[in-house]
């Protein structure tokens, strides 16, 4: 069976429905975080979609709302 693969923009919109589910919680308050550990391939790929990146550093965060979703390489 064959993967069924996203487009990056299909990626960032999950990414601001998971920031609007976590925004709707009740018992949070204040900025949230969550954090991916990504092996070296998929951190290239999806850093290859970002201009204003720095290409020399292990992690970069995007900001949605009050959710910060950091993407880091895995060690």
């Amino acid at each position: 069976m064959a993967k069924n693969k996203k487009s990056f923009m299909d990626t960032m919109s999950d990414l601001a429905g998971i920031s609007d589910m976590i925004e709707q919680l009740d018992f949070f308050e204040g900025n949230s975080t969550v954090h991916f550990s990504l092996s070296r391939d998929k951190y290239q790929k999806l850093l290859n979609h970002f201009r204003e990146v720095d290409r020399n550093k292990e992690k970069f965060i995007i900001s949605i709302s009050d959710i910060d979703f950091i993407f880091s390489l895995k060690k």
